[in-house]
């Protein structure tokens, strides 16, 4: 019997062992994490051995072979701490898994990670429960949009009060909604008072019944009635004449002189839709509670507000005490307007402040003739 010769046999054959030796070899890093996770425990240099040869072989590896790996290997506590941080180095969705569980992964390689690695990595960082405060520091200065939305909906998460305050800036100055983070997050009455003009109805009710709680001005209040606040000579009656006459921009800044707030915020009080920060604004004007409804009935049309939802806006009157009015209004003229607005709204109140210097010229006028009588008054 004849033999065949094929004088390409040779070659063909060393390719495919070749690739058959390939993808052993790549497939030896599943292999080597499935045999690591079988026994409870390792000796040392069980340990040793295992991070030598998973160090060896991980790089060249296809990531599909990497990312079983990882995920085979993400939550024991024993896994070498070079090879979890060589796993969250990687692409994030190899990385993923080390980032979201490993017990493994050290303090300073979370730190690497954060300084170094994409937004998602950062991201998937700050779904963890554990963070140490130095790795939620580095995420509130380095993460971007995703992470810091990702932090605020980490209802687990324990945060210092700075860090707490650090991420409430991070997330007004991206825009974004504080509505969320209010209810997550422990805030504390005084910091949703600074949040106010973020806070949803529900939330803005809440907070000025809880403010009022912490100051404990209502034992003060029961002991008699109150004492409107001072204000200069016929301010009130203006400030009413003016809503009558629907001059929202005369009224607004009569309501600022009462405040003693910007015009700015006067502004945005009586411009908010919500009708909240327009009580307290006339509580602590010195205004009662009847001069009070007539301005909400009057208040801008275009607001829609029924009947129920002035009759609610008029219960914050029984609600909160004048002194407590008092407080908050001082506490957002404090804030110097950074807290009390988002950044993407700013430019629209600052137009809006323009417009109250032009056309409040009857405003300007009454102003001055009340500050000259004061100046008289004192001699």
């Amino acid at each position: 019997m004849s033999t065949s010769f094929d004088p390409h046999a040779d070659s063909v054959r060393p390719q495919s062992q070749y690739r058959d030796s390939q993808m052993l070899r790549d497939s030896l890093i599943v292999e080597l994490a499935s045999l690591f996770i079988l026994p409870a425990e390792h000796r040392r240099t069980d340990l040793t051995a295992f991070e030598e040869l998973m160090t060896s072989l991980f790089a060249t590896a296809p990531a599909p072979e990497r990312a079983k790996a990882a995920a085979l290997l993400a939550t024991r506590a024993d896994l070498p701490a070079s090879i979890a941080a060589m796993m969250a180095n990687d692409e994030i969705d190899i990385a993923r898994p080390i980032l979201t569980s490993s017990p493994a992964l050290e303090t300073i390689d979370r730190i690497r990670v954060i300084g170094n690695r994409s937004e998602a990595h950062r991201e998937a960082l700050a779904t963890r429960t554990d963070l140490e405060d130095s790795v939620i520091s580095a995420l509130l200065v380095h993460g971007g949009p995703d992470t810091i939305a990702t932090l605020s909906a980490n209802t687990r998460l324990t945060m210092s009060p700075g860090q707490i305050d650090q991420l409430v800036n991070r997330v007004i100055d991206e825009g974004r909604a504080i509505e969320d983070l209010s209810e997550t997050l422990d805030l504390g009455p005084a910091r949703r008072i600074d949040l106010f003009f973020e806070l949803s109805a529900a939330d803005r009710r809440r907070a000025l019944i809880a403010y009022n709680a912490e100051t404990s001005f209502r034992r003060i209040e029961k002991r008699g009635r109150r004492t409107p606040r001072i204000v200069r000579p016929g301010l009130q009656r203006a400030l009413i004449d003016a809503v009558f006459a629907g001059e929202n921009e005369t009224y607004a800044g009569l309501l600022s002189e009462a405040i003693g707030v910007s015009q700015s915020l006067g502004l945005r009080i009586v411009r908010d839709q919500g009708g909240e920060p327009l009580v307290v604004a006339l509580l602590a004007a010195g205004l009662d509670a009847t001069d009070a409804t007539s301005i909400l009935v009057r208040s801008d049309p275009a607001f829609g507000w029924t009947y129920y939802t002035i009759r609610d806006l008029v219960h914050l009157y029984d609600v909160i005490g004048w002194r407590t009015a008092e407080a908050i209004v001082e506490r957002w003229s404090a804030a110097g307007g950074k807290r009390l607005a988002i950044a993407s709204r700013q430019t629209d109140h600052s137009r809006a402040s323009s417009a109250v210097e032009m056309r409040s010229q009857p405003a300007r006028h009454w102003l001055e003739s009340a500050r000259d009588q004061t100046i008289r008054a004192s001699r």
